[in-house]
């Protein structure tokens, strides 16, 4: 009984070993293109105008310095 059972379950697993997955040929494809960069562009909800007007930027509080010292952020609005 137990040279049944494990006679069985042998044969059963066989099969599963056996398996490997395939993607499919719209997902293999999407897979590629990311990787290589081909994949369109993501549309975002967060937009941000970088223009500056009188050596201040158009939108007020939009870019704030993080590191260094308020100077980092003067002379780049000054010659953008």
């Amino acid at each position: 009984m137990r040279t049944l059972t494990v006679l069985c379950t042998l044969l059963s697993l066989s099969s599963a070993l056996a398996w490997t997955p395939v993607l499919d040929e719209t997902s293999a494809k999407t897979v590629i293109d990311g990787v290589y960069g081909r994949a369109a562009a993501q549309p975002t909800y967060q937009t941000t105008d970088l223009s500056i007007k009188d050596g201040a930027f158009v939108t007020p509080g939009a870019v704030g310095v993080f590191d260094g010292g308020e100077s980092c952020l003067s002379q780049w609005q000054a010659a953008p």
